[in-house]
């Protein structure tokens, strides 16, 4: 196969996957609604909460400076007894800094951005420093395919499960699966101002 076929079904198998979440994001969302208490109490994170999270696929070796950067939140930050950011959130930031040491590159990453429940919500935080493994595209183009896999496989057992709301359990489970020890970078990401949530 081509390349370009190559990269034709990666693209195909990513689009089916996001229609799949995204319609069960939906039905989800719909449920929710239907039984949401009548009043959604909010929960002010203090500024200098520590989020853990991952870098999950390194860094590609033609990062550079003002590239975006996804992170995935690894472990659910609990304050107040509540469950305010759940593990599986991304973490949406831009390189600061970019050095190459050979197969591995220092980087500065700002996040500004959390996706929680389909919410955007707007964040500021300390630059984390962090030395990544260097992938190539292709190395991250197969790392995807084998994460969609994995979230495909996940999300076919939860649904043959019977349970609607194990389907997104099982299909962040078998994304995390599939993710490589050696290319995910776990960092901890640092509020400067509180955040409501």
């Amino acid at each position: 196969m081509h390349g370009g076929a190559r990269l034709a079904i990666a693209i195909a198998l990513i689009t089916t996957l996001a229609s799949a979440i995204w319609s069960y994001r939906e039905q989800a969302t719909a449920e929710t609604f239907q039984f949401a208490p009548a009043i959604a109490s909010r929960v002010w994170l203090p500024a200098a909460m520590p989020i853990k999270a991952i870098i999950t696929n390194g860094i590609p070796s033609s990062a550079a400076v003002g590239d975006g950067i996804t992170a995935v939140v690894s472990k659910a930050v609990v304050f107040a007894g509540r469950i305010c950011i759940p593990a599986g959130a991304q973490l949406q930031g831009k390189l600061e800094k970019v050095t190459a040491f050979g197969e591995r590159m220092r980087v500065s990453i700002s996040f500004t951005k959390l996706i929680t429940g389909g919410r955007f919500v707007a964040i500021q935080t300390w630059p984390v420093m962090a030395l990544v493994p260097v992938q190539s595209d292709g190395a991250i183009l197969g790392a995807a395919v084998k994460m969609v896999i994995g979230a495909g496989i996940g999300a076919g057992v939860g649904a043959a499960s019977g349970g609607d709301r194990l389907i997104e359990d099982f299909l962040l489970d078998g994304a995390r699966g599939s993710l490589s020890p050696e290319s995910t970078v776990p960092i901890t990401v640092i509020l400067v101002r509180g955040l409501e949530i």
